[in-house]
């Protein structure tokens, strides 16, 4: 139950936050922003296992403590962040209907799907069957595969943090295509390679593609939105990659039923789709 008021809570967090950023930022600094804020997520991600974990060693529920750096934090937003407030429009049919004219563009529905797709590939190859892989293939212990993933995770907040840079030299469909290029490689060899070792290296290459792509991602979708739809534009950005998150491992899991490196394999077919979307996005 407390579970579920806790994921109810910080459900719109992810959305909130790349919001505020859209609306505070333009431009060059927009991607700049959204890939600090990528940045930033990748480090929570690789070090809350670590953390928790040497606070668990002490007590089991000290974890649950961490909670309350939510309070400063949020307190400092409160009284701290100057944030554009968008103008009120007290039709909501016309507002309704304005957004929606906006978010069923071809070049916007395109990057929902790519969003949509990447997080299927995540979720499903890489964060459900990647531990499952190591664990058979090669006996690896869980605290093996959580530095493996963990450092999939650093190497997406180092590459996250160039996005402004990246974003001045190519358009977003060029850094889509790219990426896919990156995913294919990836998943052909994470199956086939025959060391723990080696498949680091894959997985450090993935991570790079991934700090590359959502950030782009995010700043392309915030600028196709004024500042009265962008929450709603993001909102929905948010509900498509938990879709992804959900869906990804079932997908995938029917693919596994064939053999573990189908896991990965199936996940091209869906890279290729990507590819074949990366020319919507403008």
């Amino acid at each position: 139950m407390c579970g579920f008021f806790r994921e109810s809570e910080s459900a719109s967090l992810g959305s909130l936050n790349v919001t505020i950023i859209g609306d505070i930022f333009s431009g060059k600094e927009r991607g700049l922003a959204m890939g600090y804020n990528a940045s930033a997520i990748s480090i929570g991600t690789a070090s809350y296992p670590a953390v928790g974990g040497l606070l668990a060693s002490v007590s089991w529920n000290y974890p649950f403590f961490l909670s309350i750096l939510a309070l400063p934090v949020g307190l400092a937003v409160l009284f701290g962040l100057e944030n554009i407030e968008p103008q009120k429009n007290n039709n909501f049919k016309i507002y309704f209907k304005n957004a929606l004219s906006s978010i069923l563009k071809k070049d916007v529905l395109s990057i929902y799907a790519i969003t949509f797709l990447f997080f299927v590939i995540l979720y499903g190859s890489i964060l459900t069957y990647t531990p499952i892989l190591l664990k058979n293939k090669f006996g690896s212990p869980s605290h093996q595969i959580g530095i493996l993933l963990s450092a999939m995770s650093i190497a997406m907040g180092i590459a996250a943090t160039q996005t402004g840079r990246i974003s001045t030299r190519f358009k977003p469909a060029m850094i889509v295509f790219i990426v896919s290029c990156m995913y294919l490689f990836v998943l052909l060899l994470i199956p086939i390679l025959p060391t723990i070792y080696l498949i680091l290296l894959p997985l450090l290459l993935y991570g790079f593609a991934n700090g590359m792509l959502l950030p782009a991602l995010q700043t392309t979708l915030a600028g196709k939105a004024s500042l009265e739809e962008r929450g709603m534009f993001m909102s929905l950005n948010g509900m498509v990659l938990r879709f992804g998150q959900t869906i990804g491992p079932l997908i995938t899991g029917l693919a596994f039923t064939f053999g573990i490196e189908w896991a990965f394999w199936s996940s091209m077919v869906v890279v290729l789709l990507i590819m074949m979307l990366s020319r919507f996005v403008k």
